[in-house]
């Protein structure tokens, strides 16, 4: 009994840092692109639109990618 609470605590663990380390990716590119922004001059329409498309929290992108999983 000990050892399965183990594995499952061990199982639990493990899965929270790949979401953690997901989540950090994901910001991690969003930060990359967002730094892609810097060849436009801040007061110009397309660095507006460029910032404004890495906007996305990585919750909403999450929900967004699980909806397109289970759409047909």
């Amino acid at each position: 009994m000990m050892t399965l609470l183990i594995r499952l605590s061990f199982l639990l663990a493990i899965t929270s840092l790949a979401a953690c380390s997901a989540e950090q990716a994901y910001y991690g590119v969003q930060f990359s692109q967002k730094n892609q922004c810097q060849k436009y001059l801040p007061n110009d329409e397309d660095y507006q639109r460029c910032i404004e498309s890495n906007n996305m929290s990585y919750e909403e992108y999450e929900r967004r990618r699980q909806e397109l999983k289970t759409s047909p």
